[in-house]
């Protein structure tokens, strides 16, 4: 079951949004129990303008090119990331 009561608790999204590698954090709900405080900005959130639409989140990953795309979406905008460490081809 999915749902905006589900997620991880308040001090795991304060200590992910403290770290200065992580550059995105996305969500397929905004979480009503934390507010703002418990949910990454509303543009990595896959369903927070329309909760029962269903969107999803799609990664592509590109080891040859030493990195990875996520969107929102199947034609939603494309974000681009690196991939670092052990993950390096």
């Amino acid at each position: 079951m999915n749902g905006p009561r589900k997620g991880i608790g308040l001090n795991t999204v304060k200590a992910l949004k403290e770290l200065p590698s992580v550059r995105a954090i996305y969500q397929i709900h905004y979480n009503t129990q934390y507010g703002e405080a418990g949910n990454t900005s509303p543009e990595f959130i896959a369903n927070a303008k329309h909760p029962r639409k269903g969107e999803l989140i799609k990664a592509s990953v590109y080891p040859e090119k030493g990195s990875f795309t996520v969107s929102i979406g199947v034609d939603g905008p494309k974000r681009n990331f690196p991939i670092r460490g052990i993950f390096l081809m």
